[in-house]
């Protein structure tokens, strides 16, 4: 088990609680003074470049050519401050965490995120460094997987979202505090049978769909019934973009089917 949050979980309270449940962690940890003299200070064989994500599916085809930044040549012209992130590099080094009220008796791992930003103003192009700190007890060694780890909690929040947005399982739509309760669990009913359907049929990548492209591409579909011979013909319209994976899908999830 790990706990993963963002800055306001990375305090020495949730560390000490973790540690005497024997819980890993993997929190983000606010900037301070003192954070950014020591990353300041790490030389420069500790730094390796960052990569975000890594590369799945090879690419194909030509790279289209990047047009021209209208938003910053507009931001450049009204005299804003536009900044734009070049490169991100990685390090780490130990680090134990003090408070007067929780004794922390180790050492933790100190992940600091170097981004280099370009700033372009009144004065022209100059680079800036931005800091970001995760601290965590994890044994990886490959340091780009614990920084997708770490941020790899903020999914959550575009569950929540879509519970709200997508399903709208926070609607209170009665004025009576069980029938609002019954709306809220059929709504998150809905949401885990759609994740389900996703997994056991439709592919692991339609999970991160929202709820409105998942509707109207799997639930608003032109079919037909057709009942003969003690049987139920379903004919889907062929012009639909996902009939194939839809018909897949309920080979899949038929009785029988393994």
């Amino acid at each position: 088990m790990c706990i993963r949050g963002d800055s306001k979980f990375g305090r020495t309270d949730v560390l000490s609680v973790a540690a005497d449940h024997d819980v890993r962690v993997c929190l983000c940890w606010a900037s301070c003074p003192t954070l950014v003299k020591t990353a300041d200070s790490l030389p420069g064989t500790a730094w390796r470049a960052l990569v975000r994500r890594e590369e799945t599916f090879p690419r194909s085809g030509k790279c289209r050519k990047r047009g021209r930044n209208l938003r910053r040549m507009k931001a450049r012209r009204r005299g804003y401050t536009d900044k734009k992130l070049k490169a991100e590099q990685v390090a780490e080094f130990a680090y134990r965490p003090t408070c007067n009220k929780h004794k922390i008796g180790r050492s933790y791992r100190m992940m600091v995120i170097r981004k280099q930003i370009e700033v372009a103003g009144k004065t022209g192009l100059f680079d800036q460094y931005e800091y970001r700190f995760i601290l965590t007890d994890l044994a990886e060694p490959r340091l780009e997987r614990i920084v997708r780890y770490a941020y790899g909690r903020s999914n959550q929040e575009n569950l929540i979202e879509q519970a709200k947005n997508g399903v709208s399982a926070f609607r209170m739509p009665t004025g009576d505090l069980l029938a609002n309760e019954v709306w809220m669990t059929v709504a998150m009913l809905a949401q885990n049978f759609k994740n389900w359907i996703c997994l056991l049929g439709l592919g692991r990548d339609k999970l991160g769909w929202e709820w409105k492209r998942f509707r109207y591409q799997f639930v608003y579909l032109v079919a037909r019934v057709k009942r003969a011979a003690r049987q139920v013909h379903l004919w889907l319209n062929p012009a639909q973009m996902h009939s194939r994976t839809v018909i897949a899908a309920l080979r899949a999830l038929a009785p029988g089917s393994g």
